[in-house]
């Protein structure tokens, strides 16, 4: 019986990288996207704390006052400018995943192929060595010439 070789080994083995690749890509996408809305919570956080300080106006004077007022406008705008980044990384993120969508099924494809392949190999040896033994048997069977 003959060995199976697929004879798109390579191309598989090179779509096996690239799906590889893509989910390296998606992953670094994924830890971009949520590193930015750590920050984001972090400056939530900072404003929310701000806006406590400023709530009690025993513990503050006018000049503290207006520091912390700047000081919660700076991380509004730090805010904002985190929503924009994270609309951005989130749509790097969408990209990354259909992406990695498409690789897979593209080896997922090619692998179906080699089983098709594979299964079609054998059944055509097993069929061979079928007739094989057929043949042998009629031989080893036939009557005797009168």
């Amino acid at each position: 019986m003959s060995v199976f070789k697929f004879s798109l080994e390579q191309v598989l083995s090179y779509r096996a990288q690239l799906e590889e690749q893509a989910m390296q890509v998606f992953s670094l996408a994924v830890q971009a996207r949520d590193k930015r809305l750590r920050e984001k919570e972090e400056y939530e956080a900072a404003v929310a704390e701000a806006r406590r300080q400023l709530a009690d106006p025993a513990l503050l004077d006018a000049d503290e006052r207006w520091l912390i007022t700047g000081y919660i406008k700076a991380l509004a705008h730090d805010i904002d400018q985190a929503r924009n980044d994270l609309a951005v990384l989130e749509e790097d993120v969408d990209r990354a995943r259909a992406d990695l969508t498409q690789k897979a099924q593209d080896k997922k494809l090619l692998e179906r192929l080699k089983e098709k392949q594979a299964t079609r190999h054998r059944l055509a040896e097993n069929h061979k060595e079928q007739q094989n033994y057929d043949d042998i048997a009629t031989i080893r069977f036939m009557p005797p010439a009168v």
